[in-house]
């Protein structure tokens, strides 16, 4: 299990797109993140506190006004951590080198949430940067640690659902398609 971890990780990082979509998430998440902090009050009910941060950390995705922006970007790293295998041929090489299909599956997996759940902890540290620049009260310790943690957990599941997309339709389009289209239904 360890070779397939390792195998993943790199044929992950080796993937260009991987790059592409976690800066593109990194880089929404910084500039809305400023964007609604320096529209806070800078006193009143909406000036802090666990609410505002989770406003801050989900871009308005806690309020239902926008989807979990980040976790549909880091979706689409799940859907092309596998659809790049069958759409390039690439499939093959992976199952020479490591012939087990489940232990490939199961790495994939690993692999992928890990990277989706280590941007994700990055995006609350941006929304954790927004409200100290701006002077937005600092949540409880208790709510931070969970909107820290459903941030993450979301993502994660939400990337691993790309994963899934594209491993059982075996088809990048597809797979993309249904990870946007899934969740509207």
């Amino acid at each position: 299990m360890i070779d397939a971890l390792r195998y993943e990780w790199v044929r992950l990082w080796s993937i260009r797109s991987t790059y592409w979509l976690i800066g593109i998430a990194l880089g929404l998440q910084l500039v809305l993140t400023m964007i609604i902090a320096w529209q806070l009050p800078s006193s009143g009910p909406l000036s802090g506190g666990d609410d505002v941060f989770a406003v801050l950390v989900t871009i308005g995705a806690s309020l239902g006004i926008a989807p979990l922006f980040i976790a549909y970007i880091l979706g689409l790293v799940g859907v092309f951590s596998m659809g790049h295998e069958y759409r390039h041929g690439m499939i093959r090489a992976t199952l020479t080198a490591l012939p087990n299909r489940l232990t490939v599956l199961m790495a994939k997996v690993v692999v992928t949430a890990l990277v989706a759940g280590a941007a994700a902890v990055v995006c609350v540290l941006v929304a954790l940067l927004g409200a100290l620049l701006f002077g937005v009260d600092m949540p409880s310790g208790d709510g931070f640690w969970s909107i820290t943690a459903g941030t993450v957990i979301y993502t994660m599941l939400f990337t691993v659902s790309g994963l899934a997309y594209a491993a059982i339709t075996r088809h990048e389009t597809a797979g993309v398609a249904l990870l946007l289209l899934v969740p509207t239904l």
